[in-house]
């Protein structure tokens, strides 16, 4: 099987000044690479099902931080940022469910375990690159310079 790029790397451009929230950015965007390629190479089962474990248990946590930062700032857009983060949550349980159904259904004459696992890696590799580019750089930070605007303006 034909081992492609990372589907996203973390760079210093995606930070948004805080701290918390740029190491949790940093720790998904990990795991979600690491799962990705272990899906990718097939190594692993029970690594994978770690990996999804995880981070079935960190996106929402992540997520709560973020809002609760937004509402503590006053992020006039934070319930608009909400609904993204629930976009987020609908595509990774429907991830879950279409990998235990890949995994645990009898495979077709035309469709192989690997062939399921395939499709499902490019639906991520698309999903996830998108959610970057217009999550992490375009979304969080608008609540960032918004957020940095306004400390600029008390502090004047």
């Amino acid at each position: 099987m034909e081992i492609k790029e990372d589907i996203v790397k973390w760079t210093p451009k995606m930070s948004v000044g805080e701290k918390n929230i740029d190491n949790q950015h940093k720790r998904l965007i990990n795991e979600l690479t690491e799962l990705h390629s272990n899906l990718q190479q097939q190594s692993s089962l029970s690594k994978s099902r770690e990996l999804i474990h995880f981070l079935d248990k960190h996106i929402p946590e992540h997520f709560t931080y973020e809002e609760a930062y937004m509402e503590k700032n006053k992020y006039p857009k934070s319930k608009e940022h909400h609904y993204l983060h629930e976009g987020f949550i609908n595509f990774f349980e429907k991830f879950k469910m279409d990998f235990n159904i890949s995994l645990y259904s009898k495979p077709g004459i035309k469709e192989s375990i690997s062939v399921k696992l395939d499709k499902l890696i490019k639906e991520c590799e698309k999903f996830l690159n998108e959610w970057a580019k217009r999550h992490i750089m375009t979304a969080d930070k608008a609540y960032a310079d918004y957020i940095r605007k306004n400390e600029k303006s008390k502090s004047k």
